[in-house]
């Protein structure tokens, strides 16, 4: 691939430039092999005695063409984080628009900087369950990220930079207030419990671990109750049921997916290698992926029953063909997923969506869509939402003037039945958006 399609692609994390992306050209087809996996020791085993790929019964999809919008689909919130020269701009908070139909929200406490995103990554925002309330990230900003350029002054090890909080804002009476300072991530349950990590001391400290324990809730003023064992780097993930998905990644160790059952009882539940992607409707399935790029492998979505830890089916996507060289690039990885009664989508870092069907015990590559309207950063497909309904997929992609120019991010929404697609960008500054939703199944 020419070396001018290859760059590096801004995430959702705040303020970074992150992952290695790749611009596609032309008629790339997305290939994928499927089967079902006979293993349930956790170690997934791909047959490759199901075949699909693009042009032989997948259909491929190319969006040249969207129709701006000035308004977000009536589902949809957002949080729009604005932009400095080059990154979101640590000192500035985000704004909240489209819940309940209101005008927008500033967040964050007035006359304190700060981001309203989690720099590590974490979903940013979500409402409660009866949609009244919005829970946030906000990073208070005590001092500038050091550079370490020349030049520039020294920053012992060890500084406070940055302050994590998260905080309530009440869509009805307006009030935001702190729900919890020094911690970050959370998940919140349709009964209302309510997860975050809390750090083992308040502030983000300069070239230092953040090391956290994660706690547990009823409501969002509930006592606090501890549920890990040690502390350690940790990010909530969601809830699955009555059970919590934890992301730990221990110092000088290998990341891993963990499950916390409650106080105390915290067990791994995948190999060592194994990502998470979503979880099913009904919380009982997750998706993960192993190999990819980065890797010598391929890469590979599994299905899986979480709590016995049994690898129901796989499907491989062996990587981007390009008809006119013949060549074929396994470079890929998933950025996002959701899942909706049998539907699920797949967000790539090469620039597209794959919608998968999860029926029953099977795991198959139905579509493949790919943005190539003037303004798409082809590389950068981000957040990533199926509608309530399952017929309308939500994506955050970054575009710019040029192929290599992000200036902002915009909103798409893809009809998967008529195939129309609607792109709606935040107002005013340039800025990052970021969906609002919760993950946690079921609903």
């Amino acid at each position: 691939m020419d070396a001018r399609r290859r760059r590096r692609i801004a995430a959702r994390v705040a303020g970074v430039v992150v992952a290695a992306g790749i611009v596609l050209a032309g008629s790339y087809v997305l290939l994928g092999t499927g089967g079902h996996d006979a293993t349930g020791d956790g170690n997934a085993a791909t047959q490759g005695d199901k075949t699909a790929a693009a042009g032989s019964g997948v259909a491929s999809t190319t969006v040249a063409r969207v129709e701006d919008t000035p308004g977000l689909d009536p589902e949809l919130a957002v949080i729009a984080v604005p932009l400095g020269t080059q990154t979101v701009t640590p000192e500035v908070s985000g704004k909240l628009i489209g819940a309940q139909g209101g005008t927008p929200v500033q967040l964050g406490p007035r006359g304190k900087p700060g981001m309203t995103l989690d720099p590590f990554g974490s979903r940013a925002t979500m409402l409660t369950t009866d949609g009244q309330k919005l829970v946030y990230h906000f990073w208070r900003h005590l001092r500038e990220f050091p550079t370490e350029a020349p030049g520039d002054p020294v920053v012992a090890e060890g500084t406070p930079l940055f302050t994590p909080t998260i905080r309530a804002l009440d869509l009805a009476t307006g009030e935001d207030s702190v729900l919890v300072s020094g911690a970050r991530s959370f998940a919140l349950r349709a009964d209302g419990m309510f997860a975050y990590a809390e750090g083992v001391e308040p502030d983000y400290r300069y070239d230092m671990p953040y090391l956290q324990r994660i706690v547990v809730r009823k409501g969002l003023d509930g006592p606090p109750q501890v549920w890990t064992t040690k502390e350690d780097r940790y990010t909530v993930l969601q809830w699955a049921r009555g059970s919590l998905f934890v992301h730990r990644e221990p110092v000088g160790g290998e990341p891993e997916l963990l499950v916390l059952d409650g106080p105390g009882k915290v067990r791994p539940v995948l190999p060592h290698g194994e990502q998470f992607i979503c979880t099913s409707s009904d919380g009982s399935r997750i998706l993960t992926w192993t190999g990819g790029a980065g890797t010598p492998d391929p890469l590979v979505l599994h299905l899986v029953e979480w709590q016995g830890g049994k690898h129901v089916s796989s499907l491989t996507l062996d990587g981007l063909h390009d008809p006119s060289t013949g060549e074929l690039d396994p470079g890929i990885a998933i950025t996002d997923g959701s899942w909706e009664g049998d539907r699920v989508v797949v967000s790539l870092n090469v620039g597209g969506l794959a919608l998968l069907s999860a029926k029953g015990d099977e795991l198959a590559l139905e579509k493949v869509v790919t943005f190539s309207y003037p303004q798409a950063d082809l590389s950068s497909v981000a957040d990533v939402e199926l509608s309530g309904s399952g017929n309308q997929v939500f994506a955050v992609t970054w575009e710019g003037p040029d192929v290599d120019t992000q200036d902002h991010t915009a909103v798409l929404t893809y009809d998967l039945a008529g195939g129309e697609c609607s792109r709606w960008i935040s107002p005013g500054a340039r800025a990052l958006v970021c969906l609002v939703s919760n993950p946690s199944r079921p609903r």
